[in-house]
C-alpha cells in the first residue's frame, strides 16, 4: 500500500493539546503566553524541561532502544516530515489561490 501523506496522518497517534489550568503555575507541557511576544514562555517551558530533564530521558530511551523500536521510531519520523511537507506544499497552494 502506497503511504500518501493522507494515510499518515491517520495512521499518526495524535494527542490533541490540552489547556492550561486556570493557574498561575502551570504544569506540565502547557505555558500561556501573556506578552505580545513568545520569548518569556518559551524560557519558561525550557526551564520546566530542564528541570524535569525531559531531554535526558528522551537521549537514554533512544539510546537504549531495541532494534525494532528503532526501525518504527525512524519509519515514525521519515512518515512525519513527509506529511509535513505535503502540508507545506497545500499551503503554499491555498495562498496562490487566494492570491
Amino acid at each position: 500500500m502506497p503511504r500518501t501523506p493522507l494515510l499518515l496522518l491517520l495512521r499518526r497517534a495524535y494527542r490533541p493539546h490540552t489547556p492550561p489550568l486556570s493557574s498561575s503555575r502551570n504544569t506540565g507541557r502547557s505555558v500561556p503566553v501573556q506578552s505580545l511576544t513568545p520569548a518569556p514562555a518559551y524560557f519558561q517551558l525550557r526551564q520546566i524541561l530542564f528541570e524535569s530533564r525531559v531531554r535526558d530521558l528522551v537521549r537514554y530511551q533512544e539510546f537504549h532502544e531495541p532494534a525494532p523500536e528503532k526501525r518504527r521510531r525512524k519509519r515514525k519520523q521519515a512518515d512525519w516530515r513527509k506529511y509535513i511537507e505535503y502540508v507545506k506544499a497545500q499551503v503554499v497552494l491555498a495562498k496562490d489561490l487566494a492570491l
